[in-house]
């Protein structure tokens, strides 16, 4: 199978120059090479390896084998009746791929949790969420270990947990690699972006009057927002840790949702839309935000 799938803020940020990370992104007009599947085992290591690197990157990842509950059950646990999803102690997980005809229950999840707010706000917070948990261990795992990480189709669970957001669990994920060791930056695309997300929008969209471009700005500022972490922490080069990130808002609907810069050892980046977090009680503008400059903190969903 083949792989087919900015102006800085100050004048101390430049844009990385696209040379300097090649071991990210392919030159262009070069064919991708064929892709090399790996197995559930090493997709699984490759994301424990990248929740290590921080809370940001948590993701609840593993195999249950047959007659033994899944990693995280509690004692005498094991998959719900009705494919309802892994038991354990925390809230009941649900099939992420029913969200995609019908995303009511994970805007229902916030509205419930925020009372009085705006379902369109709620929608774009639940998004937000979503996607920051999807996006930032997978792109961990893709830029430290070479390793595009795809959820399997019914073996992929979500669950809505007070004062932490949305929490995912993948079972037994697929994973692809490059025979050349460069992390397969287009096939995290195909998988992440365009079958996992773009779906899921879709359905936020017809459950709740909300901008698409306010949503894939959400996308854009988890999948940013993990991107800098990993440039702050080390685990891979700023300059192609950058590159990667605009080859990444060069994508299809995240094309034009914000710009990124990097300088001085570390990654910024501006979106060009609000996710509205500032209409919540005691709310503000986020880090990345569009709006004129208000006294900000970072949400928590």
């Amino acid at each position: 199978m083949t792989e087919d799938r900015g102006a800085p803020r100050s004048p101390a940020w430049v844009v990385a120059p696209a040379g300097e990370a090649a071991s990210l992104v392919a030159p262009a007009g070069e064919a991708p090479p064929a892709l090399v599947a790996v197995s559930a085992d090493e997709a699984v290591a490759a994301l424990r390896r990248a929740a290590a690197l921080g809370p940001v990157f948590a993701l609840d990842a593993g195999a249950a084998a047959p007659g033994r509950a899944p990693v995280g059950a509690a004692p005498g646990g094991g998959v719900a009746a009705g494919g309802a999803g892994p038991v354990d102690a925390g809230p009941p997980w649900q099939p992420v791929d029913r969200l995609a005809a019908d995303a009511a229950a994970l805007v229902d999840a916030f509205t419930a949790r925020l009372p009085g707010t705006p379902r369109r706000v709620a929608a774009s917070l639940a998004t937000l969420s979503f996607a920051a948990r999807l996006t930032a261990p997978t792109l961990a795992a893709l830029v430290t270990a070479g390793v595009a990480v795809a959820p399997a189709a019914g073996r992929t669970w979500w669950r809505y947990v007070p004062g932490r957001g949305v929490e995912l669990r993948l079972e037994s994920p697929a994973g692809w690699r490059r025979p050349d060791g460069a992390p397969p930056l287009r096939r995290w695309l195909a998988d992440i972006v365009d079958d996992r997300l773009a779906p899921l929008l879709a359905a936020v969209r017809r459950d709740t009057p909300v901008a698409a471009g306010l949503l894939w700005g959400n996308v854009a500022s988890g999948a940013a927002g993990a991107l800098r972490h990993l440039a702050l922490t080390g685990a891979a080069p700023v300059a192609a840790v950058a590159a990667a990130g605009r080859e990444l808002l060069a994508h299809g609907p995240l094309a034009g949702t914000g710009t990124l810069a990097a300088g001085d050892g570390q990654l910024w980046f501006s979106r060009r839309s609000c996710c509205l977090y500032y209409l919540l009680p005691g709310g503000g503008t986020c880090a990345d935000c569009c709006l004129p400059a208000a006294p900000r903190r970072r949400a928590r969903h």
